[in-house]
């Protein structure tokens, strides 16, 4: 304790603020801390495009960590101030929904399960019931299917 002390001290801050920067840190908020750094890693990493991890699943899981641990980070710090707190999670749902429409249809029951709670009583919630009810609208849809070219060729088939 008294080394990181020490290195505050060099860095700065006031004795008064020490506090804030050694108190206990929640789960919630070292689960945001992480997903954040991951999402400025792969923001850094892109720009290099020599990396063999696929950025888009790394980004799309960082975005649900942010969304699904930062209502519980601050509303464990901040009681009865819930609304206000929603602007950051704001922030980051056109990134997350574009990912789930583009990449990530699958993951409709999480959408509408666990994300669009987070917002009930704000305009982005109808917009995330609406979206999941187009995805489930579309896997209902009977997939068309492709005939092949003549199997007249063909001399073993597989049962």
């Amino acid at each position: 304790m008294s080394d990181l002390e020490s290195q505050l001290n060099f860095l700065g801050p006031l004795a008064l603020s020490h506090s804030s920067f050694l108190r206990e840190s929640l789960t919630g908020e070292i689960i945001l801390r992480c997903g954040k750094n991951i999402l400025n890693s792969v923001t850094q990493t892109s720009l290099f495009r020599c990396t063999s991890l696929d950025l888009a699943n790394v980004e799309y899981a960082a975005l649900w960590a942010l969304m699904l641990f930062a209502d519980y980070a601050r509303i464990e710090r901040h009681p009865g101030q819930e609304l206000r707190l929603h602007t950051p999670l704001r922030h980051h749902l056109p990134s997350l929904m574009e990912h789930f429409a583009a990449n990530f249809p699958f993951d409709v029951y999480l959408v509408e399960e666990y994300l669009a709670p987070i917002f009930h009583g704000l305009p982005e919630y109808d917009q995330l019931k609406e979206s999941t009810r187009v995805m489930k609208a579309g896997d209902e849809i009977p997939k068309q299917i492709r005939s092949t070219s003549d199997h007249t060729n063909i001399k073993y088939r597989v049962a």
